[in-house]
């Protein structure tokens, strides 16, 4: 059975002792109603209320509340069931509204003219941005859900726990006091002393007095009892809170480790079923580096004391260290079974989790240890990274935001939000967080660069070339710096400026296909036509498939004249994606120069199929049915160019072009 099947039994065990112990608890009848009562009557009102108003998630959360503190509650219950029944019904209005909103948008669209193509692309983008919406609620909903998931989960193992804890205590104060109480008066103060002693010892490595504690216990070692066996234990425990007492006063200092190891081991030989030695030449091993030994001796420990969640935590982080992440994620998830809110395990537990590449465990875990300790920025960070890589952006820059707000000093937080609303295609909330890390951390080659990738998206390439400039300083040797500052360059219209960041940014990485289809491009501009094919003909061998090397391929080709070359590589890119106009009018102008007019044709009206407002397409298409003696449909062509678009540029060569006719 799995860890999570075991923590859902556990959690199940305390919910039914919970439901045991409310038997007890239930007020005499005629007393009135206690101040829980009123609250949870008080919740159950409210939630009727946020129901009425079409508020269900709030609803929810108030019913879930108090079926937390009481999982029989039946009236909750039976408003929860109300609630999801009135939301259910409510969703499928929306969707049902929606729909026929789409269908008339669509309606509106049929029909029309050459503006069709245009408005066929507008609807399918509010389709896509009201999916966008749905699934960004649905993420929403799902992690609320989980959340409220992992808090009963949480809170009935707490119960649980804390009912076999107490119970352990209680057993081992009886066992003690039976055992003190067959000894003789002057063995039971004896052992009393020692007691006391161990206890005071205890009190001072507390309050960091390390001398004051090793005197506390070479008391001990000086008192002998009449039972060897007992003496050895009442010693070994003494020796072991010596060696830690060295540990913990400098774990730095070689000598105090020198000493820390040999009580330890001192102990050790003394009674080996003591936990407490070995527990303290695991940490020094594991300081040291020696993970294997550190294993060893934490394993020795957590076999002597196998319910102390700090044993099993530092297990899993030397079998971490180690590398051994399968044996780490048992002993971190049998530490969180021991202390569920331990929230450094369950963190612990994510980090491991993504080390074997389980993204959804990861988040599980840090989910848990952000539910644990709602102020660990770290796990709120790790969730919105993975959600992130999940291209769930409005859960990440919620995370982000979670995780800001913790620790709002650290501009890697700042940076992953910038980086989420920038995918999310919110480039003004990216620059501004971009902005914000850099203010925290301004030697970040990383944030210079990031900011000035984001102000040059938003045509802000003046701001931008400081940022990117300082980035180089920074960190010369990253190809992607010297990409951003060639188009950077090239928006400010330096083209020589830009092709110098390019070539470097291809010396420093001889297979960058983007820079040498950039340079290429840039060259293709210049009239460098020779240059050009050199570096896309290099990204071509490393990317024959790429839409863009094939597209400027296409492009220079066609310069030089190169009709059959340049068409099979607008085929290419074309194949990559259809409805790019641009390349379908490239390829056409390709077949008039390779003399294939009929070809030239179907390519340009494969170009007005996809766009009807793309006027040159309808002229070009005229020239050609006029190169084929095809008058009447030329005069046809032609004439709908000039109806559809009474103002077109060129006006005056298609009337002569009719004149003609």
């Amino acid at each position: 059975m799995n860890n999570k099947a075991k923590i859902l039994i556990i959690g199940g065990v305390a919910i039914v002792l919970l439901a045991l112990l409310g038997v007890f608890l239930v007020p005499k009848l005629g007393g009135g109603m206690s101040e829980a009562q009123k609250v949870r009557q008080n919740k159950l009102s409210l939630a009727r209320d946020y129901m009425e108003n079409s508020e269900f998630q709030r609803a929810l959360d108030l019913i879930d509340s108090v079926l937390i503190e009481n999982s029989a509650d039946k009236e909750a219950q039976e408003l929860k069931s109300q609630i999801l029944a009135a939301k259910k019904k409510a969703e499928e209005a929306a969707r049902v509204a929606e729909a026929e909103r789409q269908r008339q948008l669509q309606d509106s669209l049929k029909g029309g003219d050459g503006n069709s193509a245009a408005g066929a692309e507008q609807a399918q983008a509010e389709a896509r941005k009201q999916e966008a919406q749905a699934r960004s609620q649905e993420a929403e909903a799902r992690r609320k859900e989980a959340e409220l998931a992992i808090a009963k989960q949480l809170e009935a193992q707490k119960q649980a726990e804390a009912e076999a804890r107490r119970q352990e205590a209680e057993a081992q104060r009886k066992a003690e006091q039976e055992r003190l109480a067959k000894l003789s008066a002057e063995e039971r103060q004896k052992q009393e002393q020692i007691q006391q002693l161990l206890q005071q010892g205890e009190q001072a490595l507390e309050s960091q007095k390390y001398s004051s504690a090793r005197d506390a216990f070479n008391k001990v070692l000086d008192i002998n009892l009449q039972d060897p066996g007992q003496t050895d234990k009442y010693h070994a425990v003494a020796l072991a809170r010596t060696g830690k007492s060295y540990y913990q006063e400098d774990p730095k200092s070689a000598r105090n480790r020198e000493q820390a190891v040999k009580f330890a081991n001192q102990a050790i030989s003394k009674d080996p079923s003591l936990w407490e030695p070995h527990y303290t030449l695991g940490q020094i091993y594991h300081d040291t580096e020696l993970f294997g030994e550190a294993i060893s001796e934490f394993k020795a420990a957590a076999k002597l004391k196998p319910d102390d969640a700090a044993l099993l935590f530092a297990l899993g982080n030397a079998q971490f260290r180690a590398g051994q992440y399968r044996d780490a994620k048992g002993s971190y998830e049998a530490c969180v079974k021991i202390n569920p809110y331990f929230d450094n395990a369950y963190y612990n537990l994510g980090i491991t989790d993504l080390a074997l590449k389980d993204q959804s465990k990861a988040l599980e875990a840090f989910r848990y240890a952000a539910q644990v300790k709602e102020s660990d920025a770290r796990a709120h960070y790790r969730i919105g990274n993975i959600l992130l890589d999940q291209n769930d952006l409005s859960g990440a820059i919620e995370s982000y935001k979670r995780a800001i707000k913790f620790d709002p000093k650290n501009g890697n937080y700042y940076s992953r939000l910038a980086t989420a609303y920038y995918r999310n295609g919110d480039l003004s909330e990216a620059e501004n967080n971009f902005s914000q890390a850099l203010k925290l951390d301004p030697q970040n080659p990383l944030h210079n660069y990031n900011l000035a990738v984001v102000k040059n998206d938003l045509g802000k390439a003046q701001e931008a070339l400081p940022y990117v400039q300082k980035a180089i300083s920074l960190k010369d040797d990253e190809p992607e710096y010297y990409y951003t500052l060639g188009q950077v360059q090239e928006q400010l219209g330096n083209p020589d400026a830009a092709i110098q960041a390019f070539t470097t940014a291809i010396s420093k990485n001889k297979k960058y296909v983007k820079a040498m289809t950039e340079l290429g491009k840039i060259l293709d501009e210049q009239g460098m036509y020779d240059q050009a094919l050199e570096f896309l003909l290099a990204a071509y061998r490393i990317e024959p498939n790429s839409l863009e090397v094939n597209n400027n391929l296409g492009n220079v080709y066609l310069e030089k004249e190169l009709y059959q070359d340049s068409i099979s590589h607008y085929k290419a890119a074309i194949s990559k994606k259809p409805n790019d106009t641009l390349m379908r009018y490239n390829l056409a102008l390709a077949y008039i120069g390779a003399k294939k007019l009929p070809e030239a044709e179907t390519a340009l009206m494969e170009v007005m199929k996809v766009d009807g407002s793309y006027w040159q397409a309808y002229q070009k298409l005229g020239e050609v049915y006029i190169a084929e003696g095809q008058k009447e449909s030329a005069r046809k062509i032609l004439e709908k160019l000039l109806q559809q678009n009474p103002s077109y540029g060129k006006r005056s060569e298609v009337e002569q072009m009719l004149s003609s006719l």
